[in-house]
């Protein structure tokens, strides 16, 4: 599960290393908004499961993408350099929020593994949203 790897990341980072009380704070912050947005996931596939439906709302795809690097940022003990190429005048869209803030924080987790292997010395990820259009 995903925050149990980042309760797992704030550990090993007091352990390792001395880290300054206001991050700390901040970190415990992200961590218990993520155990809120995490009983809320779970209402909504029950709700789904017996309902068939989902909780479209209208977002702007940069700011919950700047949000959940933010999480893993403070999370993540190794460095890490994360970069984001979103169009300034992207669209807002209408998605279930909580699902496509899961699948961010998935596909990140699963590449930040990968950047763990011993064949990267300067690991990195980018992320790139772009506008199409469909006719």
């Amino acid at each position: 599960m995903i925050l149990s790897t980042y309760l797992g990341g704030t550990l090993r980072r007091l352990r390792e290393t001395d880290i300054p009380k206001q991050e700390l704070i901040n970190i415990l912050e992200n961590i218990t908004q993520q155990v809120t947005l995490s009983g809320k996931i779970v209402k909504r596939i029950k709700r789904f499961i017996s309902q068939g439906e989902l909780n479209y709302e209208r977002i702007n795809l940069s700011t919950l993408f700047d949000n959940t690097i933010k999480i893993i940022r403070s999370a993540f003990y190794h460095p890490v350099d994360i970069q984001l190429e979103i169009p300034e005048d992207l669209p807002e869209v209408e998605v279930d929020h909580a699902q496509i803030k899961q699948i961010i924080l998935n596909i990140t987790n699963n590449r930040l593994k990968l950047c763990l292997l011993p064949i990267h010395q300067h690991p990195a990820l980018s992320y790139a949203l772009k506008k199409t259009y469909v006719i």
